[in-house]
Parts: structure tokens; sequence; C-alpha cells
């Protein structure tokens, strides 16, 4: 019963969206952080493609869209990764001082290490 809860929020984010949308025309970001529990791995494909749609084929018009969906488990991301339109950008909660000893391991030309550092989602607090 507790799953299905969490499973009709996950999937209210669509219909509180498209209202903000329809209202305000502005900026929207959606943030999904491990919902594939809620929902089901079976329509963990389906409801990353419904967000994706929001932004490809937008009912209303808006200034600005971001969604980002974060999942911490394995098999969602081969469920979701073996589609063409899916975008993977592993992250990891490295600390600093271990990301640089790790960083200072790799051999030859690299970028700089704060913007290294960034792109793998360090802040400038850890």
């Amino acid at each position: 019963m507790e799953d299905e809860r969490w499973g009709r929020l996950a999937v209210a984010v669509f219909d509180l969206t498209r209202e903000v949308l329809r209202r305000r025309r502005r900026k929207v970001a959606v943030i999904a952080d491990d919902v594939f529990q809620a929902i089901g791995l079976d329509k963990a494909a389906a409801y990353v493609k419904g967000l994706l749609n929001m932004i490809e084929h937008p009912q209303y018009k808006y200034e600005n869209i971001v969604v980002l969906v974060a999942t911490s488990e394995g098999v969602s991301r081969r469920e979701i990764g073996r589609h063409r339109w899916a975008r993977l950008m592993p992250m990891w909660n490295m600390a600093r001082d271990g990301f640089m000893q790790l960083y200072e391991k790799i051999p030859g030309p690299k970028p700089p290490f704060e913007e290294a550092w960034r792109w793998t989602g360090g802040t400038r607090t850890c």
C-alpha cells in the first residue's frame, strides 16, 4: 500500500508540471530521485520518456525547463540506458580529497581539477 502511494505521487509530478506550465509559462525544474522503486522498474523507462516528452513536445509554452532523474540502482540504469533517447551521466559522492588523489593518478593531459570536480558532482563545499 505504501509503495502504491509513492507511485501515485511520482506520477502526479506530470500533472503538477503541466499545471504550472499552463498557468505560469516560466522556468520549471523537475527533479526525481530514486522514484523507480516506488513506480516499479517496468515503468522506469516510460516515466523518463514521459519527462523527456514534456521537453521535446510541450503542450504549453515555457521559458525554460530542466529535468533531472537520479537513481542508484544498476538495474534501472540498464533499463533506461538501452534507449537511444537516454543520456546517462554517472556521478558519485566521493570526498574532495579522495577525488584529488584519483585525479593526480590519471596520466597525461586532463581538464583543470576544479572543472573535473564539478563535472562529477563535486561542489565547493565538499
